[in-house]
């Protein structure tokens, strides 16, 4: 019985990939027309995003218990590499925090890629709470860092309990 459910859990979070890459890629075709070129982040946005990162940090690491096994994903974001510098800064501060078990960000990239995900503002709680059970996670930390003009920006992040989908801790900070 629990063989037939550990399959039904694997096929439901395989077809649920599936629709999600489909609607991703749909999307992305059907678009004006704008350019496939990632958008570049400045060295002063880098600057802005120091503080929220460590805010981000202290917010969600204040709500977790220590020893948690901890699958951080990289949010979603218009801006590659802002996105990028956001998830390797805040992974650097939970490794060097000493306080959690962390998924390797090798076996996130493989995942993401061997399941074919996308991030493109598709990720609710509970399909991030299944993909950090495929990667043996007890908490799956994933964000956004939506472009709200030039002058508004903001950062949100969140912390699901895998087992149960239950929202642990959740940090929005301006910038």
């Amino acid at each position: 019985m629990k063989m037939i459910k550990t399959f039904l859990t694997a096929s439901a979070l395989i077809v649920m990939v599936m629709c999600i890459a489909g609607c991703a890629s749909a999307s992305s075709t059907s678009g004006s027309g704008a350019s496939s070129q990632p958008k570049r982040a400045s060295n002063a946005l880098f600057d802005q995003l120091d503080p929220v990162i460590e805010k981000t940090f202290d917010n969600l690491s204040g709500r977790l218990n220590p020893r948690l096994r901890i699958a951080l994903l990289p949010p979603n974001s218009a801006d590659a590499s802002a996105g990028q510098y956001v998830f390797d800064e805040l992974y650097i501060m939970f490794v060097n925090s000493n306080m959690y078990d962390m998924v390797d960000r090798a076996d996130i990239d493989k995942a993401i890629g061997e399941l074919n995900f996308s991030w493109n503002g598709l990720v609710d709680d509970s399909t991030a709470a299944n993909f950090g059970k495929f990667l043996g996670a007890q908490v799956v930390a994933f964000g956004n860092l939506p472009d709200i003009g030039t002058d508004r920006r903001r950062m949100v992040y969140r912390a699901i309990e895998v087992e149960t989908g239950r929202m642990l801790g959740i940090s929005s900070e301006r910038f």
